[in-house]
């Protein structure tokens, strides 16, 4: 989508309009829980335009940690999207969604409002990580704001030609400089999606597509883009910031871009308080000098100013203070103190718990925390939040949580436990009750359980003695299961070599033994050189384990397409892999299991543009792996179908079909008509015409985020595009056999007895029908997918076993 300044400020004006309605003014907290997308842009610049503060709801965070976030807020309006409503946390506020209420608020005056916010005036709070377990939230006025902003725009600077491409999520302060100072100067914002900004081949192709000029990111991000071999982007301003900048990788950023600026700064003094422009050559990295309006001191345990060159705590003055911490008094006053040195009674200045020096030259040298707070891959994180977390597990008697640096440039958090009865704690299960409430980047990557921790003389844990992990001896909950065909030995290799372990299985999870964010992308970096397949970072999270991987790899004797049956029996086919990598967890059992994908797809053969050809394809798979029948086949939502059509052509040509699996066919929750409506379209002769399709909330962009998330987004686009159009006017007719009907329980409480009496004019030998909890996108996730892979794998047993073949 494309979006002009005139029509950005209408809808905003729009939606200003719509949120005075609910109350919205000056200090007044608004939830913003959206995707990225034009609509994040809308919603925030509506909330200001209204008088309010926006308070950013990552979709991405565990549901636990976004109802705190709603508590100590105590938001009175949220704005969201209906496909969020599984993620969004429990609250009492008054939603607004801005796609289904999207009339209602198109219908309001796109004419400016009176202005009622002030600058004293809160413009968004954002929570980080707090020590005492709970995030705690910083509290940003709108003179603060303008003030950076203005600040920004003259040096790094930003011009009116330039093009901004923004990866930030809007939890990370960052994302003020992404997304406001290109409105500010009439430049253009480029928004990348969840999945691109995970993808460092999509990144670097987007930036040549759009011939993107500026781009901001932490130092992880700038190496997710070297691994994915960035080469040279001429006229390319770097901007980094969010953690320390080691020298090694500026000089690589200088090698390919035309700029580089390292920027420092804490969420409490508005995003970035000093700025440095790397010169080639550099001998160390500086954070530079303060921005305008602001003072920067290095004093001593005292207070007292040091002299050049004396390393020091470093405390920020000036107009990037932030209001203090919504709610906490007590913790606002202990780190917004009274500035001796301004003049002024009412001055503050704000301890940043940061190391530094001043250089001969007047530009500052940072040297790391002095407390318990790190950075690890641009994310702040108080130790103190995760050992909190950690110490509520049962039979965790006591905890630590360090940073180590044992490889360079690779810090991972390592969780350090001792039980209460010496007995071993399950991994597995204590990061699934980490992850309930931790966001992905505080879970530990390694856990070492231990009999005692060493002590410092005075009886403290004495943190730089605790032992480096022997990843030999680390518990990832799994039992080993060797490499069974050459992909997998492959597989094994790459990761034995990237996480420093002498061996791994094939259910091991990836994480779980150390990986993180930069290790996938080597990862995916290592995937491409060896099997010639591009596999993207989303794959690696979702399939984080060998087995995983090895599904979705292709070599050229289509061998990792499927798992390598260990019973020899016959193989379950899966149209286009759609929404697998949870399911697929819960059927392998030495089950054959192979995902069917798109012609096109590999970016050579064609992209086919009518149902039969595209059956075709898919059956030319089939036999190439499984000759003859009978065959076992399934699909969710388009993928089913996709199996559909094809179990109908194998019965045409005289093949048997053992199991056709339809899991939850189409988006019915999400219609904008009522299933009585649907089923007027139905025809006496057993067809359904599907024209609700029509009615469907963003298909072709659903469509697309399922199938084949490890190819480029263009590509998909275009398969996708050509593949919808099909879809559309696909018919379901008779089919001479059984159908195993899978729906969700949110759906199936909607529907009447007439929709599922069509199936029983359509599946000439009866369906059988198995509800599901949860609704469409919840049924694909746990814990109810678990119940739905284990219903579904009873059934391919079944099949095998030929009590559901074909009579």
């Amino acid at each position: 989508e494309a979006i002009s300044y005139g029509d950005l400020n209408a809808r905003a004006n729009q939606l200003a309009h719509y949120l005075r309605k609910f109350g919205v003014e000056p200090d007044m907290l608004v939830g913003v829980h959206i995707d990225r997308s034009l609509d994040m842009l809308v919603a925030v610049l509506g909330v200001m335009k209204a008088g309010g503060a926006y308070v950013p709801l990552d979709p991405d965070f565990p549901k636990d940690r976004l109802e705190i976030i709603v508590e100590d807020s105590d938001i009175q309006v949220l704005l969201t999207q209906t496909h969020l409503k599984d993620s969004a946390p429990e609250h009492q506020a008054q939603s607004i969604y801005l796609d289904a209420d999207r009339d209602k608020i198109a219908a309001e005056p796109t004419e400016n409002l009176e202005n009622l916010a002030q600058p004293e005036n809160l413009v968004y709070v954002i929570f980080t990580s707090g020590s005492t377990g709970r995030p705690k939230g910083v509290q940003l006025q709108h003179h603060s704001v303008v003030n950076f902003l203005n600040s920004m725009r003259k040096q790094p600077g930003l011009q009116p030609d330039d093009i901004l491409l923004a990866v930030t999520t809007l939890s990370f302060d960052i994302h003020v400089l992404e997304i406001y100072l290109p409105l500010l100067t009439g430049a253009t914002v480029l928004i990348a999606s969840r999945e691109d900004v995970l993808d460092g081949h999509r990144l670097l192709e987007m930036i040549g597509d759009y011939d993107v000029t500026v781009m901001q990111a932490t130092p992880a991000t700038w190496q997710l883009m070297l691994e994915a071999g960035w080469q040279h982007t001429p006229g390319l301003k770097a901007l980094i910031g969010g953690e320390a900048l080691p020298l090694k990788l500026s000089e690589q950023i200088l090698e390919r871009g035309d700029s580089l600026w390292n920027m420092y700064g804490p969420t409490e003094t508005t995003v970035w308080s000093t700025t440095w422009r790397v010169e080639p050559g550099a001998e160390l990295i500086s954070i530079g000098r303060p921005i305008d309006n602001t003072t920067i001191y290095i004093l001593d345990a005292y207070g007292n100013p040091v002299p050049a060159g004396v390393p020091g705590e470093l405390y920020i003055g000036g107009d990037g203070l932030a209001r203090g911490y919504r709610q906490r008094d007590d913790l606002t006053a202990e780190k917004f103190v009274s500035d001796p040195f301004a003049g002024d009674e009412q001055a503050r200045m704000y301890r940043t718990g940061d190391l530094a020096r001043y250089l001969p030259d007047g530009n500052l040298q940072f040297y790391g925390r002095i407390d318990n707070q790190v950075k690890v891959r641009g994310f702040r994180i108080e130790l103190g939040e995760i050992e909190t977390v950690l110490g509520r597990y049962p039979n965790v008697k006591q905890n630590v949580v360090i940073v180590r640096e044992d490889e360079p440039d690779n810090k991972l958090l390592v969780a350090y436990l001792i039980s209460e009865n010496g007995d071993d704690i399950p991994v597995g299960k204590l990061r699934e009750f980490l992850a309930i409430t931790l966001p992905q980047y505080m879970l530990p990557s390694l856990v070492v359980q231990m009999d005692e921790f060493p002590l410092t003389p005075n009886g403290k844990i004495n943190r730089r003695a605790l032992p480096k992990p022997e990843m030999e001896k680390l518990e990832t909950g799994q039992e080993y299961v060797a490499p069974r065909n050459a992909t997998e030995e492959q597989l094994a290799g790459i990761w034995a070599e990237l996480l420093k372990v002498p061996r791994v299985g094939v259910n091991d999870n990836f994480f779980e033994l150390g990986g993180h964010s930069l290790l996938a992308a080597q990862l995916v970096t290592r995937l491409k050189k060896m099997f010639h397949q591009q596999v993207s970072l989303v794959t690696v999270f979702s399939m984080p384990t060998i087995a995983g991987l090895a599904r979705v790899l292709q070599d050229e004797h289509s061998e990792s397409l499927t798992s390598s049956p260990a019973n020899g029996n016959k193989p379950f086919f899966w149209a286009h892999g759609t929404d697998f990598a949870n399911l697929s967890a819960y059927l392998s059992n030495g089950q054959s299991i192979v995902c069917l994908m798109p012609s096109g797809i590999d970016g050579e053969s064609p992209i086919l543009d009518n149902m039969g050809s595209i059956v075709s394809f898919y059956i030319e798979q089939m036999k190439s792996i499984q000759p003859k029948g009978p065959y076992m086949l399934g699909g969710y939502c388009g993928g089913g179908e996709v199996a559909f059509a094809i179990a109908r052509q194998l019965r045409a040509q005289g093949e048997e079909v053992a199991l056709l699996a339809l899991v939850d066919l189409v988006l019915l929750e999400e219609l904008a008509m009522s299933f009585t409506e649907a089923l007027k379209f139905r025809l006496k002769n057993g067809q359904i015409i599907r024209a609700i399709v029509e009615k469907m909330r963003d298909y072709r962009k659903k469509i697309t985020e399922l199938i084949t998330e490890g190819q480029q987004a263009r590509l998909v686009n275009r398969i996708v595009s050509t593949q919808d159009r099909v879809f559309e006017n696909y018919q379901f007719r008779s089919y001479p056999g059984r159908v195993v009907l899978f729906e969700c329980q949110e759906a199936s409480e909607r529907k009447t007895e007439d929709w599922y009496q069509s199936w029983s004019d359509i599946a000439q030998q009866g369906y059988t029908l198995h509800i599901i909890p949860g609704n469409h996108s919840s049924m694909m996730r746990k814990p109810s997918v678990q119940i739905l892979g284990e219903i579904l794998a009873d059934e391919i047993k079944k099949a095998s076993e030929g009590e559901s073949v074909d009579r």
